[in-house]
């Protein structure tokens, strides 16, 4: 097994994360409920390759983690909004980002870090351990 898939089942298993979608897409970010050993977590995960399927848990796993560095790596709010395409007025995403740092810096505190472990790159080109994390079957 690839390390970078090792890391995400053993972030998986250590946590006890469960992972369930929690309502309809909008605008094009699917909201999700995060269960872990702690905690639960809404988060709105992208997934502009529609690969979040609970089935295949270390995918949305990934997803998750990827959303949340992608909001730490925003300088702030509009640039956030400008990389999803989301309306900077709109209160709702005023408020979901605010608690975004709460969220970031629980999990951050919980599980040492908050990474991915496999590149834009791989995911974007779809190659790689990416590739190899789409045909992987976690077993429970």
């Amino acid at each position: 097994m690839d390390n970078a898939i090792e890391q995400l089942a053993n972030l998986y298993q250590k946590h006890r994360i469960s992972i369930k979608i929690n309502g309809e897409r909008k605008q094009d970010l699917t909201p999700v409920l995060l269960g872990t050993d702690t905690k639960d977590y809404l988060l709105y995960v992208e997934d502009e390759y529609l690969d979040f399927n609970v089935e295949k848990p270390l995918i949305c796993l990934f997803l998750i983690l990827r959303t949340l560095e992608d909001y730490d790596d925003c300088e702030d709010f509009l640039a956030w909004c400008r990389l999803y395409n989301l309306d900077s007025s709109d209160p709702e995403w005023q408020h979901y980002y605010r608690g975004l740092s709460e969220i970031y810096s629980a999990l951050e505190t919980s599980w040492g870090s908050v990474d991915s472990y496999i590149s834009s790159l791989d995911y974007q080109l779809r190659s790689g351990v990416f590739y190899s994390l789409l045909n992987f079957k976690l077993n429970h």
